[in-house]
């Protein structure tokens, strides 16, 4: 409706709205089963609303065994959940055995279906075996990890022979040289001794070779015989082999006692 021009700025002309619905009201409570619909509105553009039955409230609900997947505006159920069974063994049971099996059972879902096998194992035979004790450790083992088999005694070390040069200091003598040799020149003389050569191994001892004379001080000449009986008689070197190379050689399978003993 127009209102005049005093009410304006500006003297321009101004109109008042109608702020009453058509049809509907401004404000609207609806119960449960009905749900608030805009209507219509106002001429000032306030919106108009009624209360309207909720066709949502019609349906049934779903009744579902493993829970509703969506309600609707009325809070009814209008899908469920889909299940997918989880089949398991019951305790003591395998889907699998091994080594064979005594009975069987069916396996089982949570919401109390049953399909499928389960076997009740037999044990591992190689588990009833008793496990060999080694004194020098065991070769093999079999699934069970049970010692089957043992290693051998080892070989033993075998003892060579080896030869000994032993002197005799007591009955060594002084010897002229006859010409010049062993470093020492004709009339020269020296001490020289008699060996014995024998084949040891362990407690084994035999007797092989026994030289007349063997030159062991080498390169110690004395002018005088009384220089050399007055030298040091004492075995200038080791009693193991190569040191009376007269002996040694002489000693090659001549031996009349322990003969073939020794590997020369």
């Amino acid at each position: 409706s127009y209102a005049g021009t005093t009410e304006c700025n500006g003297g321009q002309s101004c109109y008042r709205c109608n702020d009453t619905c058509r049809t509907g009201e401004k404000s609207v409570s609806c119960s449960s089963t009905y749900k608030k619909v805009r209507v219509s509105s106002t001429e000032c553009g306030n919106s108009c609303y009624e209360c309207q039955y909720n066709t949502d409230c019609s349906v049934t609900s779903k009744s579902c065994t493993y829970g509703c997947a969506s309600y609707n505006s009325c809070s009814k159920c209008t899908s469920c959940n889909t299940h997918t069974h989880n089949y398991y063994c019951p305790s003591g049971y395998s889907s699998y055995c091994s080594y064979g099996y005594t009975s069987t059972t069916s396996k089982i879902c949570s919401c109390g279906s049953r399909s499928g096998t389960c076997y009740k194992c037999d044990s591992n035979p190689d588990c009833d075996v008793s496990s060999k004790y080694c004194t020098y450790g065991c070769a093999s083992y079999n699934s069970c990890d049970k010692c089957v088999s043992c290693k051998s005694a080892p070989k033993p070390v075998e003892e060579k022979w080896t030869q000994y040069n032993i002197p005799d200091e007591a009955g060594s003598f002084c010897w002229q040289q006859e010409f010049d040799s062993n470093g020492c020149k004709k009339g020269q003389f020296m001490r020289v001794y008699k060996i014995t050569v024998y084949c040891v191994k362990g407690t084994e001892k035999h007797k092989i070779f026994t030289s007349s004379a063997c030159n062991a001080q080498w390169r110690k000449c004395f002018d005088t015989a009384a220089e050399c009986k007055a030298s040091d008689p004492s075995w200038p070197g080791t009693h193991e082999k190569g040191y009376c190379k007269d002996a040694w050689h002489s000693a090659k399978g001549t031996g009349s006692e322990g003969e073939g003993k020794c590997t020369l």
